[in-house]
């Protein structure tokens, strides 16, 4: 039997097969790539990293070790051997230089002060010395408690000498503190405890502040060497809010050259950062969080968050009433807190 096919049945007869093996070679395609790929993890590309580390990035990966060391505070009488940094001054203090002089009898020197390093009292000039370092090599106890102390400069071979006024000498601060703190604080999240963060304007020698929340992350970009007299703080953390701002908090790194405050057990900077989020030591209300921020404090506060908010009071009293209950009272400038068994009951002018 003879079969013939018409141009019209041609034509339909190729399309019918096309449609089959397309339909059979996306089967087989995706046969192939199941069997191809059977067992592997394929992950999504990810997106390109910024260079800009931002604080949130940060906050949990980077907070301070609990095991770092506890820094070293070094006496007066253990200075020799030890290094020492002047510290820049802000302007209306570079005119009197540095409490440090080319004589051992200081301004009671009588001969003739060489004017190109010192003022007529044989104080050195800030202008040649700003940010250079001196050495201790001796020390001598003094009537009263206070110290004589030789030094050995970084430059011109020149011994000076320095005494320490309640305790301490104006305008220096110990090296290795420097070193110390980048290892513990730069690259770090830390919280402002004062709930503020400094500026400083070089040029016109002025500092100014801006308010943070306490629970306000903040990283640190890097240290840098204080500005003296005021505030009496050695070191500068440069920090980086998530707006991207700028600002410092001043600390102390060690108690060594610096006066001791009230609670001296404490660490020199527990009054100024907290180094782990405070939420997270401290599980209180928001409320609390929102009232220390504005300074502020309420009935029912515990003397610690009071503590938090206003700061250590001028004079603090604790007695057990006839009931068996802790009696505290704060004092602070015209206000009197009353607590019972640790919570605020109540407030007198």
């Amino acid at each position: 039997m003879k079969i013939t096919f018409t141009k019209t049945t041609f034509i339909l007869i190729i399309i019918l097969c096309l449609a089959s093996i397309d339909t059979g070679s996306a089967r087989d395609r995706k046969k192939r790539v199941r069997r191809k790929y059977r067992g592997v993890v394929i992950k999504k590309a990810e997106p390109e990293q910024s260079d800009t580390v931002t604080v949130d990035t940060v906050t949990e990966k980077i907070r301070p070790a609990d095991t770092l060391p506890t820094p070293v505070t070094v006496p007066v009488s253990d200075w020799p051997g030890k290094k020492f940094r002047l510290l820049e001054k802000t302007k209306m203090f570079q005119r009197f230089g540095y409490e440090l002089y080319t004589s051992p009898h200081f301004s009671d020197e009588k001969t003739a002060p060489d004017t190109r390093i010192e003022h007529a009292n044989h104080r050195l000039k800030y202008e040649v010395f700003n940010g250079r370092t001196i050495t201790a090599v001796a020390v001598q106890k003094m009537a009263g408690g206070e110290y004589h102390i030789t030094f050995k400069a970084d430059t011109l071979n020149l011994t000076v000498y320095g005494k320490t006024s309640n305790g301490i000498i104006e305008g220096i601060a110990l090296f290795s503190d420097f070193a110390a703190a980048e290892k513990r604080w730069k690259g770090k999240i830390i919280f402002s405890r004062r709930r503020s963060i400094e500026m400083f304007d070089s040029v016109a020698s002025r500092f100014s502040s801006v308010r943070v929340s306490t629970t306000e992350p903040l990283f640190v970009k890097r240290i840098r060497w204080g500005v003296t007299p005021l505030p009496p703080k050695s070191l500068w953390l440069i920090v980086v809010r998530k707006d991207g701002s700028e600002g410092f908090i001043p600390l102390n790194y060690s108690w060594t050259n610096v006066l001791r405050e009230d609670d001296t057990e404490k660490l020199p900077w527990e009054r100024d950062i907290f180094e782990h989020d405070p939420r997270k030591l401290y599980s209180w209300e928001e409320y609390i969080w929102e009232t220390i921020d504005n300074h502020n404090i309420c009935t029912g506060m515990t003397t610690e968050q009071v503590r938090f908010s206003w700061g250590v009071p001028k004079e603090m009293q604790t007695v057990t009433d006839r009931d068996g209950r802790k009696i505290t009272t704060y004092t602070y400038s015209g206000k009197t807190l009353r607590f019972v068994n640790d919570t605020l009951k109540s407030t007198v002018k």
